[in-house]
């Protein structure tokens, strides 16, 4: 196209004609014409064109008068409220915290932050802060080192000396980390020690 589309008054829009380098378009009126500066300027004086104009700048008005819409607003909400139980479970997760205290913690903050609408309707408990942490941070997390993992050689480990006790072995990765430039361990899944109901397994084990 010959004419440049970085002028404020054509560059919302004129735009490249895709069959002829020479020829260019008007995305409101999907009209066609020579791509040249007096051609442009005819075109935007025409009464289809500035119809067009006026009627996209009645509407930018009336959507800057009207706002948000209530559901937007209520949409907004929803997803605030989820990201502070995702952070709030994350803190839990990654300092180790016993689930049990985020039953007194939730009340409490409400108590603290009686302004904030986001604090008010937070719920969470136990239950909820164990399902957040298993099914969305860590199944984020195992996903991302997941990917990690196709691209390096890794070595995987698992505790020998689990107790007959202890029904399930953790298992954990060892590879280099390029986001942080060393070798880093890091959890991977946990195995059963036994088959399930696999009773003659346990008294083999038990006889050893």
């Amino acid at each position: 196209m010959l004419v440049r589309k970085n002028r404020d008054d054509v560059g919302v829009w004129l735009d490249s004609d895709p069959t002829d380098k020479f020829k260019g378009i008007c995305k409101w009126c999907s009209s066609a014409f020579t791509a040249n500066t007096s051609t442009i300027e005819k075109h935007c004086k025409t009464s289809k064109h500035l119809a067009e104009q006026n009627q996209r700048k009645s509407n930018t008005s009336i959507s800057r008068f009207v706002g948000p819409s209530s559901q937007d607003i209520k949409l907004n909400h929803k997803k605030a409220v989820s990201r502070a139980e995702l952070v709030l479970s994350g803190c839990f997760a990654a300092h180790n915290i016993p689930m049990r205290f985020i039953d007194h913690l939730t009340p409490s903050l409400k108590l603290a932050f009686r302004d904030s609408s986001i604090c008010k309707d937070i719920e969470m408990k136990r239950m909820k802060c164990t399902r957040v942490i298993t099914n969305v941070i860590g199944a984020s997390h195992k996903e991302d080192l997941r990917e990690k993992l196709r691209n390096v050689k890794f070595s995987a480990l698992t505790d020998e000396s689990t107790p007959f006790n202890v029904k399930t072995a953790a298992i954990a990765v060892r590879f280099y980390d390029r986001t942080v430039s060393r070798i880093v361990t890091r959890f991977w899944d946990l195995s059963d020690v036994f088959p399930k109901d696999d009773f003659e397994a346990a008294r083999e084990a038990r006889g050893r």
